[in-house]
């Protein structure tokens, strides 16, 4: 959904985050996400996970969904910030060191001209009053590439932004 290259992820892994790949096609059939999930959660579980950590804050559905299919597989899920009031909880990772940069949004939501640019004061200073921080309401998805969960920051290239299906996606690399 983010349009974010394999190599930018492997990249902002190897800052010390583990990765999995789970491969799905464009407009992705739920049973196909599914298999795929499921694929991934039991390497996780030979690992010794038992839990999953999701950052969505107030879609009762999604929760519902994801703690649903976690149970299947014996594993349980936790939403920390859940019913954070996001213009609280974007200061918080603002000012806590976050670096990071919006990859995709969403064209009914905002202009294009959103994608590509750093996550920062700037950036939400400029959001329309009606547009949620965090992007809860799908308005945007960012990468991190920087903060006090990596044990470097990563150089940023912004390439082109791509227009398709109704969502604006910007082409970033990470280098060190």
């Amino acid at each position: 959904m983010h349009g974010v290259r394999r190599k930018t992820l492997k990249s902002q892994a190897s800052a010390g985050l583990p990765l999995t790949v789970v491969m799905i096609p464009w407009s992705c059939p739920n049973e196909i996400y599914e298999a795929g999930m499921v694929s991934a959660i039991d390497m996780a579980r030979g690992g010794g996970i038992k839990t999953v950590a999701f950052g969505d804050l107030f879609l009762e559905d999604i929760r519902t969904y994801l703690e649903s299919n976690l149970a299947k597989v014996n594993m349980a899920a936790v939403f920390s910030p859940w019913q954070s009031p996001t213009e609280n909880l974007v200061v918080a990772m603002v000012t806590g060191g976050l670096r990071a940069i919006v990859v995709c949004i969403d064209h009914r939501q905002l202009v294009a001209s959103f994608a590509g640019r750093f996550y920062d004061e700037s950036y939400l200073y400029n959001l329309p009053d009606d547009a949620d921080p965090c992007g809860e309401n799908g308005e945007l998805h960012a990468l991190a590439f920087g903060g006090p969960m990596f044990d470097a920051e990563f150089l940023v290239t912004v390439g082109e932004v791509v227009t398709q299906e109704g969502f604006a996606f910007a082409d970033v690399s990470l280098n060190r």
